[in-house]
């Protein structure tokens, strides 16, 4: 052992006690967990933790912990292969975010970092990157890492939506010194920080008074010796980072779920049925100018554009659904983008005769019925998959309510609502059957 350090001697296990049974199990689960804690000292050289199994007085193997990062930015980590050598993810910004809390007449420092996943987790045979072996390490790594004095405390997914399976593609850790226990709520045995976690669903406005501004508000609460509002910057510049993390993480895989990846879209599929009743409405005298629009080459670079630079697909998946639309003769595609104002979707007239159906990925809509009926299932239990059904039929409901409720509200054109909801009835009738509308 040398003339320092620490030892550890688990021995006498009593089984009904255990979570893991046998030595090497506990070694290999408690790993993870040290490796993580104490990931950069690990990093740094500045320790090196043994991991020893003895069995009848001698010793049956010995290894060393290695770093488990949840940012996944360090190199030679617990991260399965490819990423078992260089990171997994890429740093989010150029550098760690700053912040200055004046406490006991002294500035503190706090960092905050972030990270994302690199384009090469999503894989090339149109897989779920979640059913990967790396994957599976990165669900276990779900949350924000609140780290004190280099030593993290713990892992929060009070920041994290443990529902959502493409939380696990980014990470984000807050790091403060010891001088800032009292602030941040650390607890006696140092392993949380029970202030700074309770603020991930705080609102000020809460507890602000009258009018008041949110200066004012942390202002006036500092002055009566609230910690929270010393670290109120702190959580708006998280929850704002987590919220664009979010939405890039999730355009990496945009157009990739689904049987067959990226090779879903050269398949038979809904588009094309709809493209027939498209048709079928011409040829029955509802003739439209798209519909005698022809989709050429040059009509499909324009597309392919399109979807790369206004709606953010990745280039490969952008390439394949324009290739799609061109050799399948397609009149209609469905796509996803963030979109401002409250309409759950919109519809494009495009060059070619192409007609989009865009679903804003910002509504709640997107969430708990289009994503939620399209998800990676590759992991999802049968409980799982049964709640993502029922969430998505109780958001019809809601939604048809909505409209219920539109034409209450819209007395001047009751009339008119009645009747379009009369003829977009009859339009669904005749999509949804096989047979003729009379």
């Amino acid at each position: 052992m040398g003339t320092s350090g620490t030892l550890v001697v688990w021995s006498h296990f009593e089984e009904y006690r255990l979570t893991w049974r046998g030595a090497e199990a506990t070694l290999r689960n408690t790993e993870a967990i040290i490796g993580r804690m104490y990931r950069k000292f690990i990093n740094d050289d500045h320790v090196a933790i043994h991991l020893v199994r003895v069995e009848d007085g001698g010793e049956s193997s010995r290894r060393l912990a290695v770093v488990n990062d949840p940012l996944y930015l360090m190199p030679n980590s617990s991260t399965p292969e490819p990423f078992s050598k260089e990171p997994m993810f890429q740093p989010w910004g150029e550098n760690d975010e700053e912040f200055t809390i004046e406490f006991a007449g002294k500035p503190h420092k706090v960092f905050v970092r972030f990270s994302w996943a690199k384009p090469e987790t999503v894989p090339d045979d149109g897989l779920n990157r979640g059913s990967k072996p790396y994957g599976k390490h990165a669900m276990k790594n779900l949350g924000l890492s609140i780290v004190r004095e280099g030593r993290e405390l713990d892992l929060d997914t009070s920041w994290t939506n443990s529902y959502d399976p493409t939380e696990r593609w980014w990470g984000a850790e807050v790091e403060f010194p010891a001088t800032l226990d009292e602030i941040f709520g650390v607890t006696n045995n140092k392993q949380s920080a029970t202030i700074f976690s309770q603020l991930a669903q705080y609102d000020w406005k809460a507890d602000a008074e009258d009018n008041e501004s949110r200066s004012s508000f942390i202002e006036r609460a500092s002055g009566e010796g609230d910690p929270r509002a010393l670290l109120i910057p702190i959580v708006e510049h998280i929850r704002e980072q987590i919220t664009q993390l979010r939405k890039r993480t999730e355009q990496q895989t945009k157009g990739t779920r689904g049987t067959g990846g990226r090779k879903r879209h050269e398949k038979p599929g809904v588009e094309d049925t709809v493209t027939s009743k498209f048709r079928q409405r011409a040829d029955e005298g509802h003739e439209t100018p798209q519909d005698t629009e022809n989709f050429g080459t040059e009509d499909r670079d324009a597309y392919e554009d399109d979807l790369k630079d206004d709606k953010h697909y990745p280039d490969d998946v952008a390439k394949a659904i324009a290739d799609a639309i061109l050799t399948r003769k397609r009149k209609v595609a469905f796509l996803e983008k963030a979109m401002e104002g409250y309409a759950f979707f919109n519809v494009e007239s495009v060059q070619g005769g192409v007609t989009n159906v865009v679903f804003n990925s910002t509504h709640p809509f997107y969430d708990t019925l289009v994503k939620a009926l399209n998800p990676d299932t590759e992991e999802d239990t049968e409980k799982e998959l049964l709640d993502r059904v029922h969430m998505a039929s109780d958001t019809l409901r809601i939604v048809f309510s909505a409209w219920a409720r539109y034409e209450m509200e819209e007395v001047r054109h009751k009339q008119r609502l009645s009747d379009m909801r009369q003829e977009w009835g009859k339009m669904a009738r005749f999509f949804l059957e096989d047979g003729e509308d009379d």
